[in-house]
């Protein structure tokens, strides 16, 4: 590396109140580099004693620090373009990444078991009772964690919700997927905007939307799904997660499927619908959307149908990297835990390491048509 160097400087120090932070566990914070290319030669710790700092500050600082010592590393062999002439609109300049973060989302502890250990991911989103298994393996390995709230909320959060959440925060989560506005709100509420990760179900459809959001300071949005490739082109992509496989929501409703059709018992399932040209449509069951253990039969429900045929961009990898999005994003929902890891080192071998896409049937959702 030569003279190459990254600094990075965040948050505060606080008094330790209870329990101080040892230099063993700082190191041991410091140490999970992940599938970056990077380790360490030596580490020295200097700190004073009776402190405190969160993981999740920990986690951030070694993130940004290696972030500039990657920047300085590659600034020697950036060449200087040529003046030139372009008559291309500003809002059509973006820069190509070729080794865009993979962020994997999963609705199931068994699934989520399965892939945090696989090569390519950088993160993960989480509903609560998977977080709670998956939390401290997920954090050894470097990989950042994010609790998924439920898509639709109608009332109150669950007691303990947020109190488990900010203790998983303490203990290097880094933040929430945020799928509709209540939930934003209860956040924002509670100081952790900072914290939020838009999903594709919150409006970011133009540049002024997108720079709201910014405003509010959440880590970053969701390319919409109803944008044609032409349109995101004209969209600020550069703090935006892109959803590039998944099998997409037809329809939400609070009308259940299986409770209308057969009877409600209160185990979450799925029931297959066939339309006129004999294709099949799951409708999951979300009979308890929180996913803790203390939320009873009462609590309010909703399912979710989803379209027969996932959408994948695996074959679009040029298209994709000229858009300039920050992160991809794979969404595993009915898949089970075999399907899943395979599908997932299909797109991390496509979009990492430059292999030739297998053929496979996918939708390309409004990605080469666009909304009406």
């Amino acid at each position: 590396m030569g003279d190459a160097h990254g600094t990075a400087a965040l948050g505060e120090v606080q008094y330790a109140q209870n329990q101080p932070l040892t230099r063993e566990r700082v190191g041991i914070q410091m140490e999970k580099l992940g599938n970056t290319p990077y380790e360490w030669e030596s580490l020295e710790i200097q700190m004073d004693d009776s402190v405190f700092v969160p993981m999740k500050l920990l986690n951030e600082l070694r993130r940004q620090a290696l972030a500039a010592l990657e920047e300085e590393i590659l600034q020697k062999y950036r060449r200087q373009e040529p003046a030139s002439v372009s008559l291309a609109p500003s809002s059509a300049k973006k820069s190509v990444r070729k080794n865009i973060p993979i962020y994997v989302s999963c609705e199931d502890i068994e699934t989520a078991l399965a892939l945090y250990k696989r090569e390519g991911i950088r993160g993960m989103y989480l509903p609560f009772s998977a977080m709670k298994q998956c939390l401290k393996a997920g954090t050894d390995r470097g990989l950042e964690m994010y609790l998924a709230l439920p898509h639709i909320i109608r009332g109150e959060l669950p007691e303990g919700y947020l109190q488990q959440a900010r203790e998983w925060l303490n203990q290097g989560m880094t933040g929430f997927l945020v799928r509709n506005l209540e939930a934003f709100a209860i956040l924002q509420k509670e100081g952790l905007a900072e914290n939020c990760v838009l999903d594709h179900s919150m409006y970011t459809w133009n540049n002024e939307a997108v720079a709201f959001w910014e405003g509010q300071k959440v880590l970053r949005d969701t390319i919409p799904l109803e944008l044609n490739e032409g349109e995101l082109r004209h969209r600020d992509n550069s703090h935006s997660e892109m959803l590039v496989y998944g099998y997409l929501p037809l329809m939400m409703s609070a009308q259940c499927v299986r409770k209308n059709v057969y009877r409600c018992d209160h185990n979450e399932g799925r029931v297959e619908l066939k339309d006129r040209y004999d294709k099949k449509f799951t409708a999951a069951c979300f009979c308890d959307p929180w996913k803790m253990e203390n939320t009873g039969d009462k609590t309010p429900c909703y399912n979710i149908i989803y379209n027969s045929i996932p959408y994948g961009l695996l074959r679009e990898r040029e298209q994709v990297r000229k858009l300039g999005p920050a992160a991809l994003r794979l969404s595993f929902t009915i898949e089970d835990q075999n399907e899943a890891v395979r599908i997932l080192d299909e797109f991390v071998n496509v979009y990492q390491n430059e292999a030739d896409p297998p053929q496979r049937e996918y939708t390309k959702g409004h990605f080469k048509r666009g909304a009406e």
